[in-house]
């Protein structure tokens, strides 16, 4: 039985980000999308439910934007996360990336007969966050979750530092990390590295998975990226409010 990612519905994201995450907030643009899937499963022995491939991916495809060109950056986006490869085979398609998956797994069942369980692979991109499920052996499954934000009169992705004044970082990070440790339950002068956190220089910092939320700035740290995966991913939600002193003016957040 596949286990199911558990995923974070942002369903304020999905409208805001559409209507408002441009440099005008006078003058909204808005896209349209449609809803797509692809399966593929391969499975090779009908009597053994454990000997299997089997590749969900549900997405989403941009049929209309500001210009062709933001049109088809989205698309571009997304195509590229769907299709990303697995291992060290280069894919750009989903049907390659499916075969990939397949020829890794007889491969494996050829070299290890005994090899226990099959492939799994789940993938959804919502606006704009992508989620990966993933189990290809091993002592359990895995599981991510990237948000992407995206100028919609441009289709160039929005970076950090297009949204604050030249300097922001510390008290960004500063700020950050009030959040980080009230969602870690971690004392204010508690050592990281000793409460099994892996920050470079035992220095928190915030990363680039972030969302332009409706109140605020969501961060989002996965599995093994700044700890074990016994203790999970970690979500922070800063507010608009506490991050006026270096928000850039006229900036993409400058309204908020």
């Amino acid at each position: 039985m596949i286990k199911k990612l558990s995923t974070l519905l942002l369903l304020l994201l999905v409208t805001t980000f559409l209507t408002n995450c441009t440099k005008s907030a006078t003058n909204p643009v808005s896209v349209k999308f449609r809803k797509k899937n692809f399966t593929k499963t391969y499975d090779s022995t009908a009597a053994n439910a454990e000997n299997y491939v089997h590749i969900k991916i549900d997405y989403i495809e941009f049929t209309e934007a500001a210009t062709s060109v933001a049109k088809d950056s989205l698309n571009k986006i997304v195509e590229d996360y769907i299709s990303a490869s697995i291992f060290e085979q280069k894919t750009k398609t989903l049907e390659q990336l499916a075969e990939s998956l397949i020829n890794d797994y007889k491969k494996q069942k050829r070299e290890f007969p005994d090899f226990p369980g099959g492939y799994e692979l789940e993938r959804s991109v919502e606006v704009l966050k992508f989620n990966e499920y993933s189990y290809f052996g091993g002592a359990h499954p895995n599981s991510v979750m990237f948000y992407t934000n995206v100028d919609l009169q441009t289709g160039k992705t929005i970076k950090l530092k297009e949204l604050f004044v030249d300097g922001y970082k510390d008290e960004l990070n500063k700020i950050a990390e009030k959040y980080f440790r009230k969602e870690r339950e971690l004392k204010p002068d508690e050592d990281l590295e000793q409460a099994g956190f892996w920050f470079k220089e035992n220095i928190f910092s915030v990363n680039e998975n972030f969302a332009i939320a409706e109140t605020g700035l969501d961060f989002f740290f996965n599995d093994y990226e700044v700890t074990s995966h016994a203790a999970g991913p970690t979500l922070i939600e800063i507010p608009y409010s506490e991050l006026k002193s270096i928000i850039k003016p006229s900036g993409f957040i400058s309204n908020k």
